[in-house]
């Protein structure tokens, strides 16, 4: 039987407090979790998610659309957006950041991101 390997941090560097609200990695079986597909709300919080070996199927259920990520971030919508695994496993790294971190990190526009 597999445990939830499951850590969850506040950044300890100033700078990175500044722009990031926290931190996660899960690495787990998905029969070893207790919880359905995750409807993404919109909050003022963007997330930034890599599934290692393990990608996950996330679903726009307003626009009837389905693709399968090794990489998302999340965006602020209205849309009736889920995120559910698409292997028998989970291993994600990501981070919440604040939404004016974004221009840390590119020039592009949230909305035009793919």
């Amino acid at each position: 039987m597999e445990t939830v390997n499951f850590t969850f941090q506040k950044p300890k560097n100033t700078f990175l407090a500044s722009i990031v609200d926290d931190y996660f990695y899960i690495d787990t079986l998905v029969s070893e979790l207790t919880s359905s597909p995750e409807f993404i709300l919109p909050y003022p919080i963007i997330t930034f998610g890599y599934f290692f070996d393990h990608p996950f199927k996330v679903i726009n259920q307003t626009l009837n659309e389905s693709v399968i990520a090794n990489l998302t971030i999340s965006i602020m919508t209205t849309q009736k957006i889920i995120v559910q695994p698409n292997t028998d496993k989970i291993k994600i790294c990501a981070a919440h950041v604040k939404p004016y971190a974004l221009a840390y990190l590119t020039k592009t526009p949230i909305h035009s991101l793919p």
